[in-house]
């Protein structure tokens, strides 16, 4: 115990080293209370990695260090119910491939049955003898050590797994220690998870840039799978058809929906050593503190430098087309809406600033509508007003002629630069 307490003191101050060697010590005890309450292995890792990152955001409220198993069992249980609630289908790991077999198609079929009615003789015990009993042969905790996770008296704990061996067929307990050590997760490897998780958002928050903050991290890292996915990322990140975002989605166990959703409008507005920022603060503590304007000058930032580049190619008009859409290499190929340059010809010139993701479409409409000053007199299928926007910060703001043309498949956007532009 007086181990533990020295370890929580150490993580308090900061030191993920501490920290790691926590996860390392409770990692199956998590695992394995996680599986009994939602019978699901996937699902299990899950809300045991979840408990482990909220636990160490909150690390700082545990007033009496060595009270850390019983009050870490406690964050264990809500996310298991927040799991429960959101009835999330079962998960894959992060190669999302299961290993190769060596074994016979007979040979396999009758082992998973086998594990299958080990499964099923321990959820089948009532809950206080299933999670004493998943506890003590997942890893071989001491009873004590079980007592302090559940906060139970050790005396209670003897009864329930001496009632459960009742229970279970003599020749059955072997099994089910096999069964439950087999799903365990690799030693060390949650820790260096967690570990990792943290040390990076650490750097991003501090504002290293990902490739750097990856070419650091990866020196440390000892298990072989998150070895070869940190590579794969480095790999990635080096090529020029790629996106970081994407990236990220395909590691849900490293970089949550939040994380994910920040570096995408990063990406997408130009600004992703701010939302980097975000992300890595996020992930540290769960909050993060924003300019409340970051997106709206975002999304003016883009405007303005799509219509500076325009007037600079002395372009008439700047033409958003919904039904012209573009596959983009680097985003696996998604379809992309890309404003266009009417020169004074009439000839139309891609541009490459400015990507717009379909989906978000609407969104763009909007944001273009609401800097707009309509014409008091309107007729037509055409929307027309003047859209006040500074192309250049160093200027006054402007007024541009500005229409919203509607299809019955589509609608087009067009921006009037110079006399000649069409509206």
């Amino acid at each position: 115990m007086e181990e533990i307490r020295s370890l929580v003191i150490r993580s308090q101050t900061g030191d993920l080293n501490a920290y790691g060697q926590l996860v390392l010590k409770f990692q199956d005890m998590a695992y394995g209370y996680s599986y009994s309450l939602l019978g699901d292995f996937h699902l299990a890792e899950d809300a045991a990695q979840e408990a482990f990152i909220e636990s160490y955001r909150n690390l700082g409220q545990l007033r009496d260090p060595a009270a850390f198993p019983g009050w870490f069992r406690r964050v264990v249980f809500s996310r298991c119910q927040r799991i429960l609630r959101r009835k999330q289908p079962e998960t894959m790991s992060l190669e999302g491939t299961l290993p190769a077999q060596d074994k016979e198609p007979s040979e396999m079929t009758a082992e998973s049955e086998l594990k299958d009615s080990v499964l099923a003789a321990i959820r089948s015990l009532p809950e206080p003898e299933r999670m004493v009993t998943t506890l003590f042969y997942i890893n071989g905790y001491s009873q004590e050590e079980i007592a302090g996770f559940l906060e139970l008296p050790a005396t209670t704990v003897k009864s329930r797994l001496h009632t459960s061996r009742g229970r279970l067929k003599e020749r059955m307990m072997d099994m089910v220690k096999d069964t439950l050590r087999e799903n365990a997760p690799t030693p060390d490897e949650m820790s260096e998870r967690i570990t990792f998780i943290f040390r990076l958002a650490e750097r991003l928050e501090e504002g290293i840039p990902l490739q750097s903050s990856l070419q650091l991290l990866s020196q440390e890292l000892k298990t072989g799978r998150l070895k070869k996915i940190v590579s794969e990322m480095q790999s990635a990140l080096a090529s020029p058809g790629f996106t970081i975002h994407a990236m990220f989605a395909k590691c849900p166990e490293l970089f949550p929906p939040m994380v994910v959703a920040l570096i995408e409008d990063g990406e997408y507005f130009g600004i992703v050593d701010q939302t980097a920022r975000l992300a890595g603060e996020w992930l540290r503590h769960g909050r993060f503190t924003v300019d409340p304007f970051v997106y709206p000058r975002a999304f003016d930032g883009l405007l303005c430098r799509t219509l500076q580049r325009g007037i600079e190619q002395d372009a008439a008009s700047v033409v958003i087309n919904s039904t012209h859409q573009t596959l983009l290499p680097r985003a696996n190929n998604a379809p992309i809406i890309w404003p266009e340059f009417e020169m004074p010809a009439g000839e139309l010139q891609a541009s490459d600033i400015w990507p717009i993701q379909p989906r978000l479409w609407g969104t763009i409409r909007t944001g273009l509508k609401a800097k707009t000053i309509l014409d008091p007199e309107q007729s037509g299928d055409v929307l027309t007003g003047r859209l006040r926007i500074r192309p250049d910060p160093a200027q006054e703001e402007r007024l541009f002629p500005i229409a919203f043309r509607y299809f019955p498949c589509g609608e087009e956007v067009r921006i009037v630069l110079a006399e000649g532009g069409h509206s």
